[in-house]
């Protein structure tokens, strides 16, 4: 019989499995530590609950302006966003309140531009002092030029009128009177003239 050598050539994939397995290892490993990296946050076990906010806008056909003045009046938070609100108000419970009003038109009695009346929906007025810097020799008493009929948008604060006007308004010093009747008042930080 003839004598062959045969020679096994076994043994020199191992490493390849080995690299699998301890890719599978990996992997696996990375999965259950990754489950697990928030486990020191805490979990909400109650359902979320979300504030309950009013909407200061009247709905559309709403002849019912009390209605929305109350509805703008329950939260004592939050800038007043309603004239109504303000109008529906004779006291001066308002006071210190701040105002953001959208789309106000300035109504009849204008007295300048930094001193006019806005109207709601029923007619009911409110006085604003806008903080201006008065130009002499202008027709505009200051940034802002506002006339009867104007379309402004208003931040400010509600004042009342027994402390007269703001030092340094255009209107004059805090010895001139507001208008007779005014029981409060708002003093504009910014007023921007929309139409």
């Amino acid at each position: 019989m003839a004598n062959i050598k045969i020679e096994k050539k076994g043994g020199s994939l191992w490493w390849l499995w080995a690299l699998i397995a301890l890719l599978i290892i990996g992997a696996l490993i990375w999965f259950f530590v990754a489950r697990n990296d928030h486990a020191d946050r805490p979990v909400q076990t109650t359902a979320a609950t979300q504030p309950n906010y009013v909407n200061n806008a009247p709905a559309a056909g709403d002849t019912n302006q009390q209605a929305s003045a109350m509805a703008s009046t329950d939260t004592k938070t939050g800038p007043i966003t309603d004239l109504s609100t303000i109008t529906a108000s004779n006291d001066t419970s308002l006071v210190g309140r701040d105002v953001r009003l959208s789309h106000v038109p300035v109504g009849d009695g204008k007295i300048g531009d930094a001193n006019f009346w806005i109207h709601d929906a029923t007619g009911k007025k409110v006085y604003v002092v806008l903080n201006e810097v008065a130009t002499p020799g202008t027709p505009t008493e200051g940034r802002v030029d506002v006339n009867k009929g104007s379309v402004i948008d208003l931040v400010g604060t509600i004042h009342a009128a027994s402390e007269g006007a703001p030092k340094g308004a255009a209107a004059g010093s805090q010895t001139d009177p507001l208008p007779k009747g005014v029981a409060q008042y708002i003093y504009a930080q910014s007023a921007k003239v929309v139409s």
